[in-house]
């Protein structure tokens, strides 16, 4: 069994930006934004005051350190990452493969390969075309129900089951 993708940047900002709206990211966003605001109201307060008007412009240049926190730097730090993955890769794209062994699973990018046990094995989430295979130390595998090769997901899913500790529906 086996579940393969190309990795594209698309693909990854769609990753980086599916969880920027929920948790502490949210949390995070809507607090850089409420400074935001902050920032742009103490400016246009102190530009009306005669004595400290140069201090308006530091109320500016914090705003847009709250805009770069608040919307920019997600996703412009995901940019570098995936250029670095690039280069670590030699491609601009490259292709995820995700085995299922007897013993373990293996995921391999590119060259890079990594081996997990099915006994690690936590949890089991679907969203839509997506599975999130969630091992205990809290790192996942993204599958893909339309990746699959040699198999669909049902039976992929009956093969988990039986290979984890795992009681999953």
């Amino acid at each position: 069994m086996k579940n393969e993708y190309c990795i594209t940047w698309n693909l990854y900002k769609s990753w980086v930006t599916a969880n920027m709206f929920k948790g502490k990211s949210l949390f995070f966003r809507i607090f850089w934004c409420f400074l935001l605001v902050l920032m742009i109201v103490f400016g246009i307060i102190s530009l009306n005051i005669y004595d400290v008007k140069a201090i308006s412009i530091y109320f500016f240049l914090l705003s847009l350190l709250c805009l770069y926190n608040a919307f920019l730097r997600h996703i412009l730090l995901a940019k570098k990452t995936y250029r670095k993955l690039s280069e670590t890769y030699g491609k601009e794209n490259w292709t995820r493969s995700i085995l299922f062994e007897n013993d373990n699973i293996l995921l391999t990018d590119n060259n890079v390969s990594i081996k997990y046990k099915y006994s690690d094995i936590v949890d089991i989430k679907e969203n839509g075309n997506e599975i999130f295979i969630i091992f205990n130390n809290k790192s996942f595998i993204r599958l893909y129900k339309s990746a699959f090769i040699g198999c669909d997901w049902s039976e992929c899913k009956k093969f988990l089951k039986d290979k984890s500790t795992l009681t999953y529906q």
